[in-house]
């Protein structure tokens, strides 16, 4: 290895350093993992491998630990939210389900008053053709005499 470099995710890393203590502590810490933040050391230089780009991670377990953790929660999250947004819709739903079952019932009992009112109007008109014929029965029973004064 020619030359090598090294590259914290975290831009804030120089705010971490301790006031007492010595640096040489410090950048122990910092190589073995003991911070929070993902060290990765790339390579720079050197033969045609290196030059391709490839890159290495001497700490990719607790980087891809931390990525984990973080998308976890952010996966809890939108979970979370999901659930919150199918009750409030399941929730939606059941109440238009119980209007609708109340325009139901009340469109039943219309039609059922309706159906008794025709079975009403046809029993009246029945009833009204009997008596017609009643009256028009007895009219003709009645002997008429004609008057024979005109004026």
């Amino acid at each position: 290895m020619d030359d090598v470099e090294l590259v914290f995710s975290s831009a804030n890393i120089g705010d971490e350093i301790p006031s007492s203590g010595t640096m040489g502590s410090y950048i122990d810490e910092i190589l073995n993992g003991n911070t929070s933040t993902c060290n990765h050391l790339q390579t720079t230089g050197g033969s045609s491998e290196e030059k391709s780009g490839y890159k290495y991670n001497d700490d990719s377990s607790d980087c891809e630990e931390q990525k984990t953790l973080k998308k976890g929660g952010n996966n809890r999250e939108a979970v979370r939210k999901y659930r919150q947004k199918k009750k409030a819709n399941a929730a939606l739903l059941e109440n238009e389900v119980l209007k609708l079952s109340a325009l139901n019932e009340q469109l039943l009992k219309r039609l059922e008053r309706q159906s008794v009112l025709e079975a009403e109007i046809a029993r009246l008109k029945c009833l009204l053709v009997d008596i017609r014929g009643r009256i028009e029965g007895e009219i003709a029973s009645f002997p008429y005499q004609k008057n024979h004064y005109q004026p």
